[in-house]
């Protein structure tokens, strides 16, 4: 009997399970979002951008000296792409959020925002009753706090009112870092307009760190506080690296060597202060390829030819070296008149017998041409006899002066050896002026 009973119970434990069918373990995509108010709608957008220019007053306020910090009273909106996370403990009780406009910093007295607001996530903020203002002039969404002096600034919004304040409108958004600097070059990145974004800075180095520990990123057994890294290629009072004692890297060796640097570049008073989110944010720089043939022309060269071509009365040359900032110069445009001319300037011999792939990179900038493709051609040549034109990728607009890079594929000549040219052509009526400099084979 008790066998029977058990067959009895399995039968209709299997018929149940089979009513369920096919969607018993399916997910509902179209559900929305269990976390924020998902009742928000968009009604009054605006960017990140117009939002700090509407809050200027107290986002520049220093705390110590007037009101640091505004209530939003009106119906406004914004939205962008969470770009930081806290699952490696650097930050912390914050958000960083960005749109093509700019970024800002949301404090919220919540933990573990990147089971949350993952990296990718599209958020919706309803700013009436938040507050906007600082935090050491970085600009903030918040409300305000007091501290232990009895001084009020912007702080973080509790759990239960944040939850009120964001929708979740999409995920897994990319936003691509934006360069910050390149080694010792100063960035052109202002402190009102980018602070709070993601940014690399490339080809650094870590230099000394504030307090002092023994070449790791913070000091994992120092208690609440942090660690600051200079960079050996920039100004230590103007960057640093901030890394939490309270990160689960903190323990971890910083690099010895060239690395890249990912992370958001907030703003402390007037400091620049690059968070990473976790280890990834640190890439070794790779080597530099080795190349095959360069020439920066910071001095006029001695391995290249000069070939002015047959030159009519009233000019005695076209091809030159100009200088260090401007390299190789060719024009036909002398004492107000413009002379008929076809010059060279010609490379030495490059070796690419023993390569399959190869490219011709330079720098170069030209103005006053009518058809640069017909007046002002970049040639190779296995005999320096004939020519045949190279494809570059780049071309100055002749709207101004400024240097674009240009790159040209030479993998049809890889296993030969050949010559560059710049073949420059004037007419009566129209004379270039073309300039180049920081030409590499590689």
């Amino acid at each position: 009997m008790k066998n029977i009973k058990y067959i009895m119970i399995a039968a209709v434990c299997t018929l149940f399970a089979s009513c369920m069918g096919d969607r018993y373990a399916e997910t509902d995509e179209a559900m929305p979002a269990p976390y924020g108010n998902n009742e928000l709608t968009e009604t009054n957008v605006i960017s990140i951008a117009d939002l700090k220019t509407k809050f200027a007053k107290p986002i520049n306020t220093d705390y110590r000296e007037g009101i640091s910090y505004e209530q939003v009273t009106e119906n406004l909106q914004i939205k962008g792409i969470v770009t930081s996370s806290d699952i490696a403990g650097n930050f912390y009780n914050e958000i960083a959020l960005q749109d093509k406009t700019g970024a800002i910093i949301v404090s919220v007295g919540q933990s573990g925002l990147y089971g949350i607001l993952p990296i990718g996530t599209e958020v919706l903020i309803d700013l009436k009753d938040l507050y906007v203002g600082n935090y050491g002039k970085q600009a903030q969404i918040g409300v305000p706090t007091m501290n232990a002096k009895g001084t009020t600034s912007i702080g973080r919004i509790s759990r239960i009112v944040w939850d009120k304040h964001y929708k979740i409108l999409s995920s897994g958004n990319l936003v691509e870092a934006e360069e910050f600097a390149n080694g010792s070059a100063s960035t052109n990145w202002t402190f009102e307009k980018d602070a709070g974004k993601l940014g690399v800075i490339r080809n650094v180095s870590f230099k000394s760190s504030t307090p002092s520990v023994n070449g790791t990123f913070a000091n994992a057994t120092g208690g609440p506080g942090s660690v600051s890294w200079t960079l050996n290629e920039q100004d230590g009072k103007k960057v640093i690296v901030y890394n939490s004692n309270f990160a689960k890297f903190a323990n971890a060796k910083i690099p010895t060597g060239k690395v890249d640097i990912t992370g958001i570049f907030k703003r402390f008073n007037n400091q620049w202060e690059i968070i990473i989110r976790s280890l990834d944010d640190i890439k070794p720089v790779a080597p530099a390829e080795k190349a095959i043939y360069s020439n920066s022309f910071a001095e006029a060269p001695t391995d290249w030819t000069l070939d002015q071509g047959i030159l009519p009365t009233g000019i005695t040359f076209v091809w030159k070296w100009a200088s260090p900032t401007y390299g190789m110069k060719a024009t036909a445009y002398v004492n107000g008149k413009r002379y008929e001319t076809h010059a060279r300037a010609t490379s030495p011999l490059i070796d690419l017998t023993q390569v399959k792939k190869a490219t011709l990179i330079f720098d170069h900038a030209a103005r006053y041409f009518g058809d640069f493709d017909k007046e002002l051609k970049v040639q190779a040549s296995t005999d320096g006899k004939n020519w045949k034109d190279l494809v570059i990728d780049k071309r100055p607009t002749g709207e101004n002066w400024d240097f674009v890079t240009a790159k040209a594929d030479l993998t049809a000549y890889c296993g030969k050896k050949i010559y560059i040219s710049f073949f420059y052509n004037s007419t009566e009526t129209t004379a270039a002026t073309w300039e180049f400099k920081n030409l590499i084979v590689k």
